[in-house]
C-alpha cells in the first residue's frame, strides 16, 4: 500500500485481485471520516468480480458527504 500513499491523505481501496486492478479514493486527512462498508455494493457482487465499490463518508463544517466509487468490470 506504501506505493500510493500520499502525504496528508487517507487511502480507502478496493483490489479485484492482489495483484491487479482495483479502485481507491484519496481524502484529505483533517476531516472526520469513515469507511461505510453498509452502504458498498452487494458483497456476492463484489466477489464475483463484476461490481468493485467503496464508500467513505466525510463530515466537514457539520455536513455530512458521502463519497460513492464504484466501478462494473466489462
Amino acid at each position: 500500500m506504501a506505493q500510493f500513499a500520499l502525504n496528508g491523505f487517507n487511502l480507502y481501496r478496493h483490489d479485484h485481485t492482489e495483484h491487479s486492478e482495483g479502485i481507491m479514493v484519496y481524502v484529505r486527512n483533517d476531516p472526520t471520516q469513515r469507511e461505510r462498508y453498509d452502504l458498498v455494493v452487494d458483497s456476492q457482487e463484489i466477489k464475483s468480480g463484476r461490481v468493485e465499490s467503496v464508500v467513505v463518508e466525510v463530515i466537514t463544517n457539520d455536513i455530512k458527504w458521502l463519497l460513492f466509487n464504484t466501478n462494473k468490470q466489462l
